[in-house]
């Protein structure tokens, strides 16, 4: 069995271990989608959006709505698989009955938490 050498590069990223740990994308995401954002004052997706984006969060935010091209003055998706980049947690605010939906499409987009 083979053994690896003795760290000598202290401080330095480990080449074998990723730069990101699985829960990151949870507790540390780099980007956010909030599937069921909206513009509607007190509402729940409403309530995320503004959070995220004029809070402390300073990853990317996405907007997922199929009935808005903008939520808060930024871009509105209609669907998860419609954002151009890799989205690491998606935040959902939709009704009990789509969720099962709205997981099955964050898992064929390759998103890594909800």
């Amino acid at each position: 069995m083979a053994t690896l050498p003795p760290a000598t590069n202290a401080g330095r990223a480990d080449p074998l271990r990723p730069s990101r740990r699985p829960l990151d994308a949870i507790f540390a995401p780099r980007t956010v989608a909030v599937i069921g954002a909206s513009e509607h004052a007190g509402s729940v997706g409403q309530a995320l959006v503004a959070n995220l984006t004029e809070g402390r969060f300073k990853g990317k935010v996405f907007a997922v709505n199929p009935q808005h091209d903008t939520i808060l003055g930024r871009p509105s998706y209609p669907t998860i698989a419609a954002i151009p980049e890799a989205v690491e947690l998606a935040v959902i605010a939709t009704p009990a009955a789509t969720v099962p939906e709205v997981m099955r499409a964050c898992v064929e987009a390759g998103v890594k938490g909800a």
